[in-house]
């Protein structure tokens, strides 16, 4: 600037004086579109973030509303496996009771069968017993036919 009069620069002076109010509203006018905008964007972002807020909220009800029903399922499963378990439980007792049952059957069975052993040995013993019997009266049938014959020879003889 140096280089420059003093008229030159009072003439550079003056007119940058002029065009002041231009390249202030030029300005002013940058301004004013950027922050449109940025009032624009930040409008759109609003606009965003509240459908976004709806769509949370849309799913945390959508999420509720399955775990509700999730909630209700298993409480359905808890009933059916507590009644499948008194089922259980009853059909152990019945278990139990049938076991003893067949326990007491079983014991009876080996008394009886040990009383079917003993009374087949008191037959054996009759049996043995009848046949020394039929022997001992085959014996005396014979004495008595000997005895006889004896008899009948002497009176034969005489």
């Amino acid at each position: 600037m140096v280089d420059k009069t003093l008229d030159e620069r009072v003439l550079a002076l003056e007119a940058f004086y002029t065009d002041l109010p231009e390249i202030l509203n030029t300005r002013l006018d940058n301004l004013n579109r950027r922050a449109d905008e940025t009032n624009d964007r930040l409008g759109l972002m609003d606009r965003q973030l509240a459908t976004l807020t709806r769509d949370v909220r849309d799913l945390r009800a959508g999420v509720t509303r399955q775990l509700l029903a999730q909630d209700e399922r298993i409480s359905e499963i808890m009933k059916h496996i507590v009644a499948v378990e008194a089922r259980l439980a009853s059909l152990e007792k019945r278990q139990e009771a049938f076991e003893k049952r067949q326990d007491a059957f079983e014991r009876r069975q080996e008394a009886f069968e040990r009383r079917q052993e003993a009374f087949e040995r008191r037959q054996e013993v009759s049996e043995t017993r009848q046949e020394a019997a039929e022997t001992r009266q085959e014996a005396f049938e014979k004495r008595v036919d000997a005895g006889f014959a004896a008899i009948l020879a002497r009176l034969d003889a005489r």
